[in-house]
């Protein structure tokens, strides 16, 4: 498998060298030189223009003869060392904004156990289905995030290490306003979808949470005052009454219709 790829990314990529390549070595591992190597397990080239045209382009091309997985990882592998700067960037913007999600200032551990679950789950599906072309393909994709994180890891600075479940959870951005409030509470959540909208801090749990039980007691009270003033109606009789009122309706109009021959009789007098 040959795999070329061209990737333009508005606020993504940047690095100190423009070109990378991944080269295996006689004992099966790889390595990575800031050289342009065709012959290469991957090789990329990233241009950053984002200061003149608002766009960083980088290109990934990866060999055919070697293995399918070996060019996935490769192919993340240098994806991630070149583009580690403006990643690096989006991603303190990115936390920035996604942390008000949360009341202690930090991701909830039950959001990272999520994507775990499903990270695992989708390993066991790949062990379990070899043959299965559409688990080959995750898998691949799966091998391409784990070079991205070990490309992105080998040029970030110490401070700024990412795991695997980090770089997954990036990944989800936009899936993680349906996961955290399905794996938190409502009283440990409150959805930010704007800096206008409201944000759940530790100083406001209580009235968040007086909030919703007020909501709930009322939505209560109101179910409980129409049970209490509602009687249940046999169908029998609802349609005897329907048909008296549709009787009634009748002879009203046969009133009216009557009142206004009497009238018209009266003005030809």
């Amino acid at each position: 498998m040959r795999v070329t790829v061209v990737v333009c990314l508005a606020l993504l990529g940047c690095a100190l060298a423009s070109v990378a390549s991944m080269n295996m070595n006689p004992d099966g591992t790889m390595t990575l030189s800031e050289t342009f190597d065709t012959d290469a397990v991957a090789v990329s080239r990233f241009s950053d223009d984002l200061e003149t045209t608002g766009w960083t382009h980088i290109w990934v091309q990866t060999n055919a003869a070697n293995l399918d997985a070996d060019q996935a990882y490769a192919a993340g592998y240098v994806e991630g060392w070149l583009t580690e700067e403006r990643m690096t960037q989006h991603w303190v913007n990115y936390m920035h904004v996604f942390l008000g999600n949360f009341p202690a200032g930090y991701i909830d551990p039950r959001v990272y156990t999520f994507i775990q679950e499903q990270y695992d789950w989708a390993i066991e599906q790949i062990h379990n289905n070899p043959e299965d072309t559409f688990w080959q393909q995750v898998n691949l994709q799966l091998q391409q995030t784990e070079g991205f994180t070990d490309g992105y890891n080998a040029h970030a600075s110490e401070e700024d290490q990412k795991t695997l479940l980090d770089i997954l959870l990036y990944q989800a951005e936009g899936d993680c306003y349906d996961i955290i409030p399905a794996v938190m509470s409502e009283k440990a959540w409150v959805h930010v979808l704007s800096p206008l909208d409201l944000r759940y801090s530790e100083t406001d749990e209580a009235e968040v949470a007086a909030a919703l039980k007020a909501a709930e007691e009322a939505e209560a009270e109101a179910e409980a005052e129409g049970e209490a003033t509602t009687t249940p109606v046999d169908p029998s009789e609802a349609k005897v009454t329907e048909e008296g009122e549709v009787k009634a309706m009748q002879e009203e109009e046969e009133e009216e219709d009557v009142v206004a021959e009497d009238s018209d009789i009266d003005e030809i007098d």
